[in-house]
């Protein structure tokens, strides 16, 4: 936008009077529009920082209102007030507004046969009509300077009296005008152009509250149309630019209600017709309080950044104070179109309503749950959570989209955007548990007295009765419950206590969904690896860690160690490792540290999303699946250190020379920066 200069030098009143050619041509032009029977509304906010629920409720009512007539919807910017214009609110309300799916007809970047459509660009034309008013005697000059009014506002205050101009300046002679006019150029002390109030006692309608009496005279002095800047004031803009913009109908906030009174006085002034007026109930807070646009919470950015749909915000705001045809609890599931053929503003509630933002919630999850069922839309959400997975954090490049799908699908009726799919109680479904809340489960089931599983012995039970599921057969959650209430009466164990030693092992969670549902997310294999680990720790914590077991080796058994890892897409290599071989028993163990490096030499990093360094951290379904010609195959997962568990195999060419059994249980622990 191209603001138009304030003219500093030049007094106030010859500017009035010095209109050039050009700006008169413009003027007329101006005029050339539709009939004034024609619907014509518009928006008209401040460029003073974010949209917000109660804006957006406004523009909407004034496009369903122009849309139902077949009408025009125009955008004007008011920005007379330059000390709080905020660069870029006009681009991001109109981006706004465009994603709640209000279109504009005429505006600033859509241009029209009325404009220029930001008030800073018509300042000639208020001059014009400013000039017009004193002319006519509607209008006259005040001198008055800062210091006197602040006198006089004190004064006031100190005598209990409502705050008000004095009109000191309305009796000054046509002599004074001219003497204090050729004073104040030579000193450039500024002045003002105010308005003459007239008492105004007869009823005006307003098509929400009906008929409205208010002689705004006895509680105001004369209002300033034009500031001493050369930029005119809201009530006096506002009134020249919906008379040149053929503005058939005013719908805008209660707040502005009180000062109607005033404009039909100026329209009265000019010789205008005045458009009609419908006022909007105010929206408060819960607690009362009005809204801000200091509230955060309620702009429209943020609520479309945090994952709610514009269909969400539409419908909050028509399920307050009606205006619909249809029930106000059935609003929140019609579509725009819908709104406009079942908008009324006659059946508007006059009194406040309180804005419940709990309840958007309520209405995205219908949302969304719409989305998900809808194949298109599906495979949408899909992508943005693949998205919001790879920019978290998360390892994404392998995991297959029937994955993502099946968590969809299984989560629609818990979460209310899709981003709460990345909440701390929802990790699980993507990487393995902490090591942080894994860490619970050896203090939670040392006291054997709670009957429960009390070692890895133990809960390596639970993976027999895993693996001994059929497909069929996990497909039903009374079935996996059922196998593991067998397990817990053979070994007399209390089946909460068992579930809470799952859910700890496959979620890290004391509290989540229900371990049948669980292992039906997670899948048969992941689970296993998940309990595998599980049981690793156990033996860490109860003497049998790694560290102990490196420190019995002899200086021969440790070597240098090079693992090729596999994604099933591209080879990675773990270079440059140093590490130990220990075998005990028929557990051999592999230690390793390096870098984990593609074969075009880039380096992956990866960070913690609590910004915490961490130990266990990888994909769901993250496994070894064999060795296949010295590589060692592994899917899903990005990780800081993992420990992977193994399958028997045999020792391949190019590798050390490890006495490998055929019942051998491989366990790798390799530090690696990422794999993908």
């Amino acid at each position: 936008m191209q603001n138009v200069s304030k003219m500093k030098l030049l007094p106030l009143y010859k500017r009035l009077i010095r209109v050039s050619i050009q700006d008169k041509a413009r003027l007329f032009t101006s005029r050339q529009c539709s009939s004034f029977s024609d619907v014509r509304v518009r928006f008209a906010p401040s460029p003073t920082g974010h949209l917000h629920l109660g804006s957006l409720r406004t523009a909407l009512y004034n496009y369903l209102f122009t849309r139902q007539h077949g009408g025009k919807f125009l955008l004007r910017v008011e920005d007379t007030d330059q000390s709080r214009v905020v660069p870029g609110s006009v681009e991001k309300c109109v981006e706004m507004l465009n994603w709640a799916g209000i279109h504009i007809d005429e505006g600033p970047f859509q241009g029209g046969n009325v404009g220029p459509y930001v008030q800073s660009e018509r300042l000639a034309l208020y001059q014009e009509h400013i000039k017009t008013l004193l002319q006519n005697g509607s209008a006259y000059c005040c001198f008055c300077s800062a210091r006197r009014l602040e006198l006089l506002r004190k004064d006031q205050a100190r005598r209990r009296e409502t705050s008000k101009y004095d009109n000191c300046c309305r009796g000054l002679s046509k002599q004074e005008v001219d003497e204090k006019i050729h004073k104040y150029q030579e000193n450039r002390w500024p002045y003002v152009v105010r308005f003459k109030l007239t008492p105004f006692t007869d009823a005006w309608h307003d098509l929400v509250f009906g008929d409205i009496t208010n002689n705004i005279s006895e509680i105001e002095g004369d209002p300033v149309l034009m500031k001493s800047d050369g930029f005119p004031t809201y009530h006096f803009a506002s009134i020249v630019d919906d008379h040149l913009m053929d503005i058939s109908h005013v719908i805008r906030g209660v707040e502005w209600q009180v000062s109607t009174p005033k404009h039909l006085l100026l329209y009265k002034a000019f010789g205008w017709k005045a458009p009609s007026f419908a006022h909007l109930p105010v929206i408060l807070n819960k607690d009362g309080t009005k809204l801000s646009k200091r509230q955060g919470d309620i702009h429209i950015e943020h609520l479309k950044d945090a994952g709610y749909y514009p269909e969400s915000l539409l419908g909050l705001l028509t399920s307050m104070g009606s205006g619909f045809t249809t029930d106000s609890s059935t609003t929140s599931t019609l579509s725009m179109q819908q709104l406009i053929e079942n908008f009324d503003l006659s059946l508007l509630k006059r009194n406040s309503t309180r804005l419940e933002k709990e309840r958007i919630g309520e209405y995205n999850k219908v949302q969304l749950q719409k989305k998900i069922q809808e194949v298109q839309s599906r495979e949408d959400l899909i992508k943005q959570l693949r998205s919001q997975l790879k920019h978290s954090g998360f390892a994404v490049s392998s995991m297959p989209d029937s994955y993502i799908q099946h968590i969809l699908l299984w989560a629609q009726d818990r979460i209310c955007k899709l981003s709460d799919l990345l909440s701390a109680d929802l990790l699980f479904l993507w990487s393995l548990p902490q090591v942080q809340s894994v860490n619970s489960l050896p203090q939670i089931i040392k006291d054997k007295s709670l009957s429960r599983p009390t070692n890895s012995e133990d809960i390596s039970r639970t993976l027999q009765v895993i693996q001994d599921l059929s497909e069929e057969e996990l497909q039903e959650k009374e079935t996996i419950a059922r196998a593991f209430e067998e397990l817990a009466k053979k070994h007399d164990w209390k089946y909460p206590m068992l579930m809470k030693t799952m859910r700890i092992s496959l979620t890290g969670l004391m509290i989540g969904p229900p371990v049948s549902e669980i292992i039906q997310i997670l899948g048969k294999e992941a689970a296993l690896y998940r309990i595998r680990l599980m049981m690793k720790h156990l033996d860490t914590v109860q003497g049998h860690t790694a560290q102990n077991q490196t420190q019995a080796l002899s200086s021969e058994h440790s070597t240098p160690v090079s693992v090729q890892i596999s994604d099933g897409v591209s080879k990675k290599i773990l270079q440059q490792g140093n590490g130990a071989i220990v075998q005990k028993g028929n557990r051999i163990t592999v230690h390793c540290t390096g870098i984990l490096k593609e074969q075009n030499s880039k380096f992956w990093s990866t960070k913690d999303p609590g910004q915490q360094p961490f130990t266990y951290k990888a994909g769901v379904g993250e496994v070894i699946t064999g060795w296949d010609e010295g590589c060692l195959t592994m899917r899903q997962g990005e990780v800081s250190r993992i420990t992977v568990a193994g399958y028997k195999g045999y020792g391949k060419q190019g590798f050390p020379a490890w006495n490998i059994t055929p019942d051998a249980t491989l366990i790798f622990e390799i530090e690696i920066l990422n794999i993908r």
